[in-house]
């Protein structure tokens, strides 16, 4: 595991991946490893860290600039080019964005269980 060091906590938690497109596709190896966890702290970190992905929201945010300033220069073709920049990178947030929502919906499971047989005892 290269993120956030959960690693040091508990080696056995799964790395999402650190690409600036986000977490990548979550499996059943996964999924186990996050249910099999024990250490509520070491799940709270990866949870933060699969919660922190933003995607390309630079991208977009340039995007949406130069689209403004294409228009205000009167480039269509500058427009042009900043708008299919604008959409793809919108769409990379997206897909993002559920990546994240997976990893962190089982992450959250898991840790409310923990919190549940913690207050059990």
């Amino acid at each position: 595991m290269r993120y956030y060091k959960s690693f040091d906590r508990d080696g056995t938690l799964p790395d999402p991946g650190s690409s600036p497109l986000g977490p990548r596709l979550i499996t059943r190896a996964d999924h186990d490893a996050i249910v099999a966890s024990t250490d509520l702290h070491a799940l709270a970190m990866l949870r933060g860290y699969v919660a922190s992905y933003m995607g390309v929201l630079g991208l977009a945010s340039i995007g949406l600039v130069a689209m403004a300033v294409s228009a205000w220069l009167g480039r269509d073709d500058g427009l042009l080019w900043a708008a299919v920049v604008f959409v793809v990178s919108l769409g990379s947030i997206i897909q993002t964005r559920r990546r994240a929502v997976q990893w962190r919906s089982i992450i959250q499971a898991r840790m409310d269980e923990l919190l549940v047989e913690r207050a059990s005892r």
